[in-house]
Formats: C-alpha cells, structure tokens, sequence
C-alpha cells in the first residue's frame, strides 16, 4: 500500500491483492483460464475477463473495449460513435461478428483497426480495408 499509494488507486491494491488470494485458495495459485472465473475475482470486470480468457488462454470470448465498440458502430451499424454505455444489443452484434476459427486474432485486430485507422478524432478512412462495406460511409458519414 505505501508503494501503490502515491499513484492515487489504493483499491486497485486492495483488490490486486484479494484476487491474489484467492487466485492461491481456490485455484491453487493459477491464474484461473475461464472468463466466468475470471470474472468472479475480485476486481476483475467484463472487459479484463474477456481480455485475459481470449489472449492468455485463447477462450472464444468477445472482447469489447473502446475501439471495437467504435469499429462496429461505424462499420456496421452506421453511426460515428456508439452510445455512452455498452447495450445489449452492441454486446449482441458483437458475439455474432466473432469468428469461431481464429476468435484471439480477431479480437486484437479490431482493437488494432480502432486504435490506427478507425480512430475516434481522425479515421483513416482512404486507408480501410473495409471502406466499401462501411455502413457509416454509405450513409454518408454522418456525425
């Protein structure tokens, strides 16, 4: 705590720290592989589950972050940006775009496209690969 203190998250510490122990008692010090045990430690959410469970053990899972929620706004549902908070319905379109084969490369490639070419200030658009299947495009890029 005196060390993590002065970055201003004591609870992340906290929190670091009861998931330790408990990655210790209940799974006998591995980090657990499934996103649902994953995501009943403590202080692990959707996002950090999903993450872990998809690119350290290779679980089909959808990783949902800032970027593909962009990325599949604009590509599939045609508008600039998504909503505030994360829908069910994004949380949908999401599971349904996940490939069965190649799911890991998947999810980091679209966080990738977000955060270099689909970029939430200044995209890229000349340079998409998916220029010609963008809905946002078709509709005119609309803000």
């Amino acid at each position: 705590m005196l060390a993590w203190g002065r970055l201003g998250y004591p609870r992340r510490a906290l929190r670091l720290h009861a998931a330790a122990t408990r990655i210790v008692e209940d799974h006998g010090g591995e980090v657990p592989s499934t996103h649902d045990d994953l995501l009943a430690l403590p202080g692990v959410g959707e996002y950090t589950a999903a993450a872990v469970a998809s690119f350290a053990f290779g679980e089909r899972v959808t990783v949902i972050d800032t970027n593909i929620r962009r990325v599949e706004a604009r590509a599939v549902t045609g508008v600039q940006f998504p909503r505030p908070s994360l829908s069910a319905a994004e949380r949908a379109l999401a599971a349904q775009l996940l490939p069965h084969e190649d799911h890991v490369l998947w999810n980091a490639s679209s966080m990738e496209f977000g955060a270099v070419v689909c970029t939430a200030k200044a995209p890229s658009c000349g340079e998409c690969p998916v220029l010609d299947l963008c809905a946002w495009q078709q509709a005119g890029a609309p803000a």
